[in-house]
């Protein structure tokens, strides 16, 4: 299975990030390698002249003398047995960790850890609360809906949460790299800042961030990593690495931010079309089509609805239009659902982040009233288009636009006040959610702050 190349992230990211002599070499992304092949799939596409080729000597029986006595065996079908059995065996195609997404609020990773799995059409049995005390983060297969209005930082948290995830996965590689080599880093064949991609990147998670409004810059995003690479130094894994290959601080912090932007890519959607058609090759990916990258672990879409807000038909759109807006709609849910489906394995479901626009609307008829003030809700719902009276409150809302197994956060500005809170509107459906322990569950609001480099939430 050919690998997934739309694009070199990485150069990009790199571009404007000063250089240094061990750096200034061809970057090769993970993402434009081909996923291992079996060995016999090798050995069924290649000649038979190419497949003997490859044999080993010492493993060819040996061909009779001239004037022996012995019986001529040289015959097609034997030379064809011994390449069979050379290739027999396969190689395991390499499988990402399965480590729960964090959000960076510790009050809200510890709410999402009360979830043993997650996933579209899970069973009453996911919800059971995770023994496991040191679970913290959303489980694989989650669905985020971030809510909000202009500026209020649903971009920034999404990519933060992009940066930790894939971070998350290059230290839990680097843990159990360290714990199976035998030598230290400084006696591999490779040079110090080429052996984290040899020894670590190969087993890493990848991110894929989809872009439609043009807020994913990558030199935003190349700060977010570097501002993650450097407080990651501290992090056991890397005390430990760093601990191996004396007074080498800058060429680790280097070799760290380039793995982490090496599994970040970012796929640009100008249209209705590119949105639809990028999120229905993603969803064949289940099917083993190179939708996307090997070990993709999270998607990311900012914004889903800016390419299908219905306010961007025309006021006096035909009917058939809006059944046609309706039907995109519908499309790019079914294939978001369909990437973190239950009934795929764990270690190939995926946790998809969405953000959704807030638009303005008049509660009650427009008509009969005077002076009503517009209220902001989200531009996509689950339900359709209300008419008459509605109350326009959060908690009126319905589940989230990806399904009621799915998380809705609403960042908000509470009154005139400058600060900014998160607020969870919406989780997905429990069996017992009415009697969980009030103990467990999060603050109401929790504040956060948007900084030039990060999204720290209390």
């Amino acid at each position: 299975m050919a690998g997934w190349a739309p694009l070199r992230a990485a150069e990009a990211f790199l571009a404007d990030a000063p250089r240094t002599p061990v750096r200034d070499r061809p970057l090769a992304p993970l993402s434009q390698l081909p996923v291992p092949e079996s060995m016999s799939q090798r050995a069924s596409q290649a000649s038979p002249h190419d497949r003997a080729a490859q044999t080993s000597l010492s493993s060819l029986p040996m061909a009779p003398g001239i004037g022996s006595d012995e019986e001529e065996v040289s015959d097609a079908e034997t030379w064809g047995d011994v390449v069979d059995d050379v290739y027999e065996e396969e190689i395991a195609p390499i499988t990402r960790a399965r480590l729960r997404l964090r959000s960076g609020i510790p009050a809200l990773d510890a709410y999402a850890g009360t979830l043993r799995t997650a996933g579209a059409f899970a069973t009453h049995s996911a919800y059971v609360p995770d023994s496991d005390d040191d679970a913290h983060g959303f489980p694989l297969g989650s669905a985020l809906e971030i809510v909000g209005p202009p500026g209020i930082g649903k971009t920034t948290w999404a990519l933060e949460m992009a940066v930790r995830e894939r971070l998350a996965h290059i230290l839990h590689s680097l843990e159990l790299a360290l714990d199976e080599l035998s030598a230290s880093p400084s006696a591999s064949p490779c040079a110090t800042d080429e052996w984290l991609d040899h020894n670590v990147a190969p087993w890493c998670a990848q991110v894929v961030l989809a872009d439609t409004e043009g807020s994913i810059a990558p030199a935003r995003l190349s700060k977010l990593a570097a501002a993650a690479a450097h407080d990651a130094m501290d992090a056991p894994s890397c005390v430990r690495w760093r601990t191996t290959v004396p007074n080498a601080y800058s060429v680790q912090h280097a070799s760290l931010l380039r793995c982490i932007l090496q599994g970040l890519h970012i796929v640009r959607l100008t249209s209705l079309g590119d949105l639809l058609a990028f999120l229905g090759v993603a969803a064949d990916s289940v099917l083993k089509v190179p939708g996307l990258p090997p070990r993709t672990s999270l998607l990311v879409v900012d914004s889903l609805s800016f390419l299908l807000n219905t306010h961007a038909l025309a006021p006096d759109a035909t009917r058939e239009q809006r059944r046609a807006r309706a039907n995109a709609l519908a499309l790019a849910i079914h294939a978001l659902t369909t990437l973190r489906d239950f009934h795929i394995p764990e270690h190939d479901r995926l946790t998809v982040i969405v953000t959704n626009q807030m638009a303005s609307r008049m509660p009650g008829d427009r008509r009969a009233q005077v002076g009503v003030e517009s209220v902001l809700v989200p531009s996509l719902t689950a339900a359709p288009t209300m008419r008459g009276t509605f109350d326009a409150s959060a908690y009126d809302w319905g589940p989230s636009i990806l399904g009621r197994s799915a998380w809705r956060l609403l960042l908000f500005y509470p009154g005139a006040q400058e600060a900014r809170f998160l607020a969870i509107q919406s989780r997905p459906d429990t069996p017992n959610a009415a009697a969980d322990d009030a103990a467990a569950a999060p603050p109401l609001c929790i504040p956060f702050v948007v900084q030039p480099a990060a999204w720290n939430g209390a």
